[in-house]
């Protein structure tokens, strides 16, 4: 299986990856690179698409409004975090370069069609595994960072760990991680909840999420997404959104 791609600078819209040629199933992705003053139309068909600004600025135009100046840094070697936009499918839009761009384009095919938006810097959610203590000294130069501690529960001091959080930073969501399903630790995700606090389960792997990922839930999704949600589960990161946004609905579980 073949992962390495190749990108050839080129003006306008380079796809590199395209369903059913490559090694990817659900997603397929490109290069949108244009220079200052240049505009692009583009249409996401069936897809919903994610825009990360790699480098350069841009304004976005689609169904009469405008999003304007999206983009922060110069290049992907600046130490800032990208900014991005998102459109639905079955959206037309046109982009338009402030000054020369780069543009990863990810999309993947979807039923249903939502509402774009526009991830400012102060928009992006970081996650590490770093002490309040750490995290508090490395964000104290940042203003409305939204960061999501992640929690190994299958470690020592699990618990005290995110209990100090908890209490002392009150992040809005914290991510747990555990390789078995059967162990007492999975009694405190109800109290993270309780603490009006997200609880994020990420269902991509089997060593993330006790063994419930999403290739066992497309069979049998009542044991699988069903298990993690009634373990508490208010956020689930998913490689599979659109039989789990079914799932959801079909449950009456879409919005916890």
């Amino acid at each position: 299986m073949n992962y390495k791609k190749t990108y050839v600078p080129a003006k306008g819209y380079t796809p590199i990856c395209k369903i059913g040629q490559c090694s990817l199933k659900k997603l397929e992705f490109g290069i949108i690179e244009l220079d200052a003053g240049e505009k692009l139309p583009f249409d996401t068909e069936d897809r919903e698409v994610a825009f990360i600004m790699l480098e350069g600025h841009c304004n976005i135009f689609f169904d009469g409004e405008r999003y304007e100046n999206v983009g922060n840094r110069a290049n992907v070697f600046e130490n800032r975090k990208a900014e991005s936009f998102y459109m639905p499918r079955e959206q037309h839009l046109e982009i338009e370069a402030i000054d020369h761009i780069k543009i990863a384009v990810c999309g993947t095919p979807v039923k249903e069609k939502t509402a774009p938006q526009v991830l400012r810097e102060d928009h992006v959610v970081l996650k590490g595994r770093g002490t309040v203590e750490e995290v508090e000294r490395q964000l104290s130069g940042y203003k409305d960072i939204l960061y999501m501690p992640v929690v190994d529960l299958d470690g020592e001091g699990a618990i005290p760990y995110v209990a100090s959080f908890l209490s002392a930073f009150r992040p809005q969501a914290v991510e747990v991680i555990f390789k078995t399903d059967r162990f007492a630790k999975l009694s405190y995700l109800p109290v993270i909840a309780a603490s009006d606090c997200r609880v994020w389960i990420n269902t991509l792997w089997a060593s993330l999420c006790g063994g419930h990922e999403d290739e066992k839930a497309l069979s049998d999704p009542d044991a699988h997404w069903g298990w993690v949600l009634d373990r508490g589960a208010t956020v689930i990161q998913t490689d599979r959104p659109e039989e789990l946004i079914e799932y959801l609905e079909k449950k009456g579980r879409r919005n916890l």
